[in-house]
């Protein structure tokens, strides 16, 4: 945790803007993407596949984790810089091109508009094409976005469409 310290005492001079590019390269830097395990759990008498686990901040730094536990990270620290959970979302996308879900952080930015924080080190300032919101979470509030509010355009879905056939055309075995 000293190195959080060190990271909250360097930040808390800089701009909103300059402490989401501080907090996101911070949090990507851990290199220890992994993936949770599965394993079984009970509820009630039931026995059920636990996929996901969500990690503290704390957790995260001593062993890494997967999107989630570097969108949560990012999240706690970005509190515990001020920013007011009003203005910060874990949100979880359906990556079309990856085909899975994935964990982002949203964060609203001074003008207004809102910052995405991916674990590619990117802060993307609109959605990517690719990525359809599925929910929003902070420690308020959820938000479930509808189908028509993640509708591809009919041109992209063309594109995807034409994409996947000929990425299933190159699988084939001649």
């Amino acid at each position: 945790m000293q190195s959080v310290k060190h990271l909250l005492n360097r930040g808390r001079a800089l701009d909103r803007e300059q402490q989401v590019r501080l907090v996101n390269r911070y949090i990507n830097r851990f290199s220890r993407y992994r993936e949770d395990r599965r394993r079984d759990g009970s509820v009630g008498q039931s026995t059920v596949r636990v996929g996901l686990e969500w990690s503290t901040l704390t957790e995260f730094l001593q062993r890494g984790g997967d999107c989630e536990d570097y969108a949560t990270s990012k999240y706690q620290l970005l509190r515990l810089f001020g920013v007011p959970a009003e203005e910060l979302r874990v949100v979880v996308i359906y990556d079309r091109t990856e085909r899975e879900h994935h964990a982002i952080v949203g964060i609203a930015n001074v003008e207004g508009q809102v910052l995405l924080l991916d674990t590619d080190n990117q802060i993307y300032r609109r959605r990517p094409p690719m990525y359809r919101f599925v929910y929003a979470l902070n420690e308020d509030h959820v938000w479930d976005y509808g189908v028509e509010d993640t509708r591809l355009k009919s041109s992209v879905r063309r594109a995807l469409k034409e994409r996947r056939s000929t990425d299933d055309d190159t699988d084939q075995a001649p």
